[in-house]
């Protein structure tokens, strides 16, 4: 799962209050009866520029038939 995570963890906060983004991250879960379970943190991304428009960046999140993961930010 690919987010941008809230700079003060409530979900909404970029827009409703102004608040910068912490940034982007890809988590990895595991399905299970399903749950998602056991997030593991792969990649953590700094929100640049800092802005105070609350904008955030996203895209798509592949696994390749390498079964490396491919994304790109727009």
């Amino acid at each position: 799962m690919s987010c941008t995570e809230s700079g003060n963890g409530e979900d909404g906060s970029d827009t409703d209050d102004q608040i910068d983004p912490r940034g982007n991250r890809l988590y990895r879960y595991e399905y299970v009866n399903g749950q998602l379970i056991n997030p593991l943190l792969l990649l953590d991304l700094t929100a640049t520029p800092i802005n105070s428009k609350g904008k955030h960046n996203g895209g798509k999140v592949l696994v390749g038939l390498d079964n490396n993961i491919h994304f790109r930010i727009d």
